[in-house]
């Protein structure tokens, strides 16, 4: 039975205010829904990994093989399916696009970047994710999908400037970067500088024993005052102190130790996750 109102406010009062869930539904399908614009909804996932035998923080680019943006660097990322969230997204287009399995506990969001004009198709909204990869699937990656190639490039810094360095030591800027991902990555390592030494989450990188060396090659890569720091000044600040990490102990109880070939053993670390 339709149902007839004396004006258009008394129909939309009745409908948004006394009407059951599922009659409000229909009738919104039949009025409103077309009067707002929708835009699509992608991710961006922001990879970083530890190269062990450079002690060099990394993220990983693809090339892109389709326009827009054709051939440019970009972060991993796609088209947010109905069934799934923006994280189940991140987790499916990381492994088409680069073949990579991201860990659930691995991967957090970063924000939303919704700039009308960041990508040149149409309206397009991209939830960024940010993914600590373990040194055990560092060298999984193979492009696929919307990848023409995928590449680990080393994080650098001159002075307050950060770039890229890929594997022939070509600098990248970053302002090279596809679509607007040149402020994605500076958004996510805001975020990582700003915790680093409340809850320096990135670590996880470095699996689950690790050098104070390997801890600070990333440490001044966000922060340039780790440059200067000595392994004693870090166990007295964050071991001692603060108790964000903890010497590991050896069968025999002792502190456990790494031999690199060079030099004396280094001293392992695990960091103690809140």
């Amino acid at each position: 039975m339709i149902k007839k109102f004396e004006s258009k406010q008394a129909e939309i009062k009745y409908y948004e205010e006394e009407a059951e869930e599922a009659e409000f539904l229909v009738w919104y399908h039949q009025q409103d829904l077309g009067k707002y614009a929708k835009p699509s909804l992608t991710i961006d996932n922001i990879i970083f990994a530890f190269n062990a035998s450079t002690e060099k923080l990394q993220v990983l680019l693809i090339e892109r093989l389709k326009n827009p943006e054709r051939h440019k660097y970009a972060f991993p990322g796609g088209f947010v399916n109905k069934n799934e969230d923006a994280k189940q997204a991140a987790i499916r287009e990381t492994k088409e696009e680069v073949g990579i399995l991201v860990d659930d506990k691995n991967i957090w969001q970063v924000g939303l970047f919704s700039t009308p004009d960041r990508d040149p198709r149409y309206w397009v909204v991209s939830v960024a994710h940010v993914t600590y990869l373990p040194p055990r699937d560092i060298d999984k990656i193979v492009a696929g999908d919307d990848a023409k190639a995928a590449h680990w490039v080393n994080i650098e810094r001159a002075g307050d400037t950060l770039y890229f360095e890929d594997e022939q030591g070509k600098r990248i800027d970053l302002a090279e970067l596809a679509f607007d991902h040149k402020k994605m990555f500076m958004t996510s390592f805001n975020r990582i500088k700003q915790y680093l030494e409340i809850e320096p989450d990135i670590v996880q990188i470095l699996g689950d024993e690790f050098t104070i060396n390997e801890v600070l090659a990333i440490f001044k890569i966000f922060d340039e005052r780790f440059a200067k720091m000595d392994n004693s000044n870090f166990k007295k600040i964050f071991i001692q102190r603060h108790k964000i990490f903890q010497i590991v102990s050896g069968q025999d109880f002792k502190p456990k130790l790494r031999s690199t070939g060079v030099g004396r053993p280094k001293l392992l670390i695990r960091y103690l996750k809140r």
